[in-house]
């Protein structure tokens, strides 16, 4: 029997520490899942996000409400 984990939901101070181009799927209000970015990184700990909803954030706050997920590559990490 297989069994299933939760996806751990990030936080905002996981979401700065990402690196850039990191993917994270997050859920909408209305429960529609979509994909964010990290474009840009400022320091100290700020985050520039664009969504396929073609919303751009100047910051972690509104991802970090939005059950971000890391999705990772079947391989196990970025750049494997």
């Amino acid at each position: 029997m297989a069994t299933t984990t939760t996806p751990h939901v990030l936080s905002r101070a996981e979401l700065d520490a990402l690196p850039l181009y990191a993917p994270v799927q997050c859920t909408t209000d209305f429960g529609r899942r979509v994909l964010a970015m990290k474009i840009g990184a400022l320091p100290p700990g700020r985050s520039t996000w664009r969504t396929t909803d073609g919303a751009t954030y100047p910051d972690s706050f509104t991802i970090s409400h939005a059950n971000p997920i890391l999705l990772v590559p079947a391989g196990g990490g970025f750049g494997d």
